[in-house]
């Protein structure tokens, strides 16, 4: 009983995270080109099935557009691919819902959980003392030496 408890509880805490995210966003939190229409999906920059233990974090989460979500961070509406360099577009963005929330006293987000979102996906090593400037160049140079 207690094994067929794990991926219920995991699901449940997975769409509430989502719902969270989608009653928070009327528009999309990535300002690009394709941001027009509405903003429709919760989608996780770092795959729940390749990143399970962060799948239900809201730092994990942004909202997009449809076509933002279907054909840019998923190319050719292949849920199965990443595109890399939109994947560092949403952690930026999502990097400046998260500072902006948390400057204005809401409670919904933590700079500690953005970091371990980080971390976890991107095998990486970030300091916990960074400020959202810091954590925004780091990602960026660490994308460079990547492409």
């Amino acid at each position: 009983k207690e094994l067929e408890r794990g991926p219920v509880v995991e699901n449940y805490r997975i769409q509430k995270a989502t719902r969270i995210i989608q009653e928070k966003y009327s528009r999309s939190e990535l300002q690009d080109q394709w941001a027009r229409g509405a903003a429709l999906c919760v989608h996780h920059i770092f795959p729940k099935q390749e990143f399970p233990e962060i799948s239900a974090y809201l730092e994990n989460l942004i909202k997009l557009t449809v076509q933002q979500h279907m054909e840019k961070a998923h190319p050719n509406h292949n849920t199965r691919q990443i595109d890399k360099n939109y994947q560092l577009d949403c952690l930026l963005s999502k990097s400046q819902s998260i500072e902006k929330s948390i400057n204005l006293g809401e409670f919904l987000y933590s700079i500690n959980d953005f970091l371990c979102v980080i971390k976890i996906g991107l095998n990486a090593n970030y300091p916990n003392n960074l400020t959202f400037d810091k954590i925004r160049s780091k990602l960026i140079e660490d994308w460079s030496l990547t492409a």
